[in-house]
């Protein structure tokens, strides 16, 4: 299957809280099994850091070159539509 732009859409889909509407995409892309709350909960919250430098950098830690070249991106410093700013909040809402 193709990284078509609606493949990575459908995909980024599933990365939220499960609903029952998930269900159709995850078959559209036959994907095995059903994800639950509690199975999604340890994916995201546990399993994966949300931070790009680890998937990014050759090091797969923190910080380092790959964090610098995700900084510098514009849309990562942005901010919302409108330039209204917010304060940054932790992954798990802190």
């Amino acid at each position: 299957m193709p990284a078509t732009p609606e493949l990575l859409r459908s995909l980024g889909v599933l990365c939220e809280p499960p609903e029952a509407a998930h269900v159709a995409i995850a078959e559209a892309l036959c994907l095995p099994g059903r994800i639950d709350a509690a199975d999604h909960t340890e994916l995201f919250g546990f399993q994966l850091v949300p931070y790009a430098s680890v998937y990014l950098g050759a090091e797969g830690m923190l910080g380092g070159e790959a964090a610098d070249r995700v900084a510098a991106h514009p849309p990562a410093r942005a901010g919302p539509p409108g330039g209204a700013a917010r304060p940054l909040r932790h992954h798990r809402g802190g």
